[in-house]
């Protein structure tokens, strides 16, 4: 049997994959290791530190995604808009845009994190709610 794919973009492919770093990121950080515990005990265990560097975590990995998921659609607009200029969007500017929205992304979450951790302005009490709990029924 011979599959035959169509091959994607370099740059299309650059974005994915920093997609791909930040989905795996939110399963491991945010469900595996702040979610899990506390819907084990029903409470939040980890402490105020941990309380607001997993609030800082969701807000990061939250905003990163969606701005990677636009900037996968931009590039795919422009590459379909414009097919014979497959250089206006190369790997190396994919890496540069993919790295410009790592660096937006860290800006609010700092922010948060700094104005939660020194000024105590997050409750740190886990509500578990029903998108929480479907959240976590593929890892059971």
């Amino acid at each position: 049997i011979k599959y035959k794919a169509f091959k994607l973009h370099r740059s299309v492919v650059t974005i994915i994959q920093h997609l791909a770093v930040c989905d795996l990121l939110w399963s491991l950080l945010v469900i595996l290791l702040f979610k899990l515990p506390a819907l084990l005990t029903e409470k939040w265990i980890l402490g105020t530190f941990l309380c607001h560097l997993s609030a800082s975590t969701r807000h990061l990995l939250w905003t990163e995604s969606t701005l990677l998921v636009c900037a996968l659609t931009t590039s795919k607009y422009l590459l379909l808009r414009r097919p014979l200029r497959g250089t206006l969007i190369t790997r190396g500017r994919a890496r540069i845009i993919c790295t410009l929205t790592w660096g937006c992304s860290f800006c609010v979450p700092a922010a948060n994190f700094l104005a939660n951790h020194l000024g105590h302005l997050e409750n740190c009490d886990v509500s578990f709610t029903r998108t929480t709990y479907s959240a976590l029924i593929p890892l059971l």
